[in-house]
């Protein structure tokens, strides 16, 4: 269990990759009005924006997803699967951490959208898919391609992750680093949320 890890570090990618697209899209914006005279009307909001660029693609990250339920499908796999493995495998990463499962999330979240206009699965799935990567399931490729190798997931011992994890987390340096830094992005998302008096809004909306 990583649980700052997996919340920080995709909300972190999801909003560098805002980022990077918003740049990309504005630049071809600005190459395609080039011909004409600057315009200098720009409101207070587009020039804090301009000034701290972070506020613009949270914003743009928030207008297409709901970043609530980005962060829940960051730790879904984990929520679904750890309480099953205590009783019936042992083995904490089974069903939610497939492809299978993945790729049905997406697929739903594809046809909502298409139909609807509706982003709320694919929020969940892009979290999902950061979750998968996050904990390197091409490294046990007889659960990430379940059931190709048989129905049965992998036998392990029998864990109290919450536990295990606070314990881990004092010890050792693989799992107290990037949950540190997961920590790092989410208490600065947060903070960012208080400054700018958005709380309540992320909070009952998921928006930003």
């Amino acid at each position: 269990m990583f649980l700052f890890e997996h919340i920080g570090y995709t909300l972190g990618a999801s909003i560098l990759v805002t980022g990077v697209t918003t740049t990309v899209r504005d630049t071809l914006s600005r190459h395609k009005i080039s011909h004409q005279p600057e315009i200098i009307t720009d409101d207070v909001k587009t020039v804090k924006n301009k000034i701290f660029p972070l506020t613009a693609w949270i914003d743009s990250l928030g207008k297409f997803l709901d970043i609530r339920l980005l962060i829940l499908g960051s730790i879904l796999p984990d929520i679904i699967d750890k309480p099953i493995s205590m009783f019936l495998f042992g083995n904490g990463r089974i069903f939610s951490h497939t492809l299978l499962i993945f790729l049905i999330v997406l697929l739903t979240g594809i046809y909502f959208y298409i139909k609807r206009r509706a982003t709320g699965v694919l929020a969940i799935a892009i979290g999902l898919f950061t979750h998968l990567i996050l904990d390197q399931m091409w490294l046990d490729l007889k659960v990430l391609l379940w059931p190709l190798f048989g129905w049965s997931f992998p036998r392990g011992i029998r864990e109290i992750y919450f536990h295990d994890w606070l314990a881990a987390l004092i010890s050792n340096p693989k799992i107290y680093i990037p949950e540190t830094v997961g920590m790092v992005i989410i208490l600065s998302f947060f903070l960012l949320l208080m400054r700018k008096k958005r709380f309540w809004a992320f909070i009952i909306h998921g928006k930003f």
